[in-house]
């Protein structure tokens, strides 16, 4: 097995699908750690919906999400 890709398709498959849902994955993760208005409970549901089904429910969190109150 070699790490280089040979074709058009396999780097368009890479850079275009699973490079954004690895940014979608990481920055829900991020934004769930970093809520101050989430309790601790609800951050290890958030947490565990986006572990056990990643990409579906990192799409469920950020639609899902209360937003920030600004000061």
């Amino acid at each position: 097995m070699t790490l280089a890709y040979t074709t058009f398709w396999d780097m368009f498959f890479v850079l275009l699908i699973w490079v954004p849902l690895a940014v979608l994955w990481a920055s829900a993760l991020i934004d769930i750690f970093q809520r101050p208005d989430i309790g601790g409970w609800s951050k290890a549901l958030w947490v565990t919906c986006v572990l056990v089904v990643p990409f579906l429910g990192a799409l469920i969190y950020m639609g899902a999400r209360p937003r920030v109150a600004t000061a």
